[in-house]
């Protein structure tokens, strides 16, 4: 073979068939999956966790304080995600695809994490800010499902581009609506 022939994505392998023996190419082959299995598994948890902490209480005043109720909920959350990652696995044929696009809606949430972090009074924006992530979450499904039905007129994995920038306009624009309606009052 070539090293004009070899493709990017067969590089690690054959550098690893042609310098070590069955035993490490085999090691490295366990590493990763364990590596990917453990990245899986704490996405999982981490999604579990923030779906039951930011819509258990969400029409409650006080926080949950029943730490039973609360491990409870994370683990039915848990179960219910994790059938949903295993359909949505079984589904699409680039599960890597789905994994890099997972891990990069996380910067959907960038512009209300600044929002925050530059305003004393944030909880007056809640409901933008909902509005905003569930705009880009929306945008970057769209541009998934056409970047996987359409491969050659988007990569599915660069979806949370415009995700995220649907994500800040729409957090903008409601924030500067919101303030110039509160001028006018």
């Amino acid at each position: 073979m070539l090293d004009a022939d070899i493709e990017p994505k067969d590089v690690t392998y054959l550098f690893l068939e042609r310098h070590s023996t069955l035993f490490i190419l085999g090691f490295a082959v366990v590493g990763l999956m364990s590596a990917l299995m453990s990245s899986g598994d704490s996405f999982l948890n981490l999604i579990a966790i923030s779906a039951v902490r930011d819509f258990a209480g969400w029409r409650k005043q006080t926080s949950l304080a029943d730490k039973k109720h609360i491990h409870k909920q994370i683990r039915i959350a848990a179960i219910v995600f994790g059938i949903i990652a295993l359909g949505m696995a079984l589904l699409l044929p680039k599960i890597i695809d789905l994994m890099v696009v997972g891990i990069a809606t996380i910067v959907i949430f960038v512009p209300v994490t600044f929002l925050a972090l530059i305003r004393k009074d944030v909880y007056r924006f809640r409901k933008i800010a909902v509005i905003s992530v569930i705009s880009g979450f929306v945008v970057n499904l769209f541009f998934f499902t056409w970047g996987t039905i359409s491969p050659d007129q988007f990569q599915p994995k660069s979806s949370f581009v415009p995700a995220f920038i649907s994500s800040a306009i729409v957090l903008t624009g409601a924030f500067l609506l919101k303030k110039v309606k509160s001028l006018n009052l």
